[in-house]
């Protein structure tokens, strides 16, 4: 089970390396859904909130929510619910965006620069006229 599935990235991915798994993929953005269909994602693909999965009980083996967890409106009623679809010796793998990151500093970096870029080429402009 992919939380958050978006266009269904992950699950190709998972697809590939696990060809005889069933990855069921939800997402809160129709628009997400409807992406990861038109790109041929393999499996059920589900328009739901995180909160209220309609999903039975001890269904499956693996969750994973990644760079979801931070977006959700309630993240304690997130959690039991993906306790509640997870198996007993399920595993679950919750990621979430960590802002203090070496790749993050880079890219703050990179549109630091960018904006100073901007500013002296608008300033050079404006002393040359």
């Amino acid at each position: 089970m992919d939380i958050g599935c978006g266009y269904g990235f992950l699950i190709s991915r998972l697809n590939e390396v696990c060809p005889d798994s069933k990855v069921t993929g939800t997402d809160i953005s129709r628009y997400q859904i409807m992406n990861a269909k038109l790109r041929r994602t393999q499996g059920p693909l589900v328009v739901c909130c995180a909160e209220y999965m309609p999903f039975r009980e001890n269904i499956f083996n693996f969750v994973v929510c990644s760079e979801v967890i931070e977006h959700v409106v309630d993240p304690k009623a997130s959690l039991l619910e993906m306790e509640r679809m997870l198996k007993n010796n399920g595993y679950l793998c919750i990621s979430t965006d960590n802002p203090l990151s070496i790749y993050r500093r880079i890219v703050k970096l990179i549109f630091k620069i960018m904006k100073w870029k901007k500013v002296l080429k608008k300033s050079s402009s404006l002393l040359i006229h």
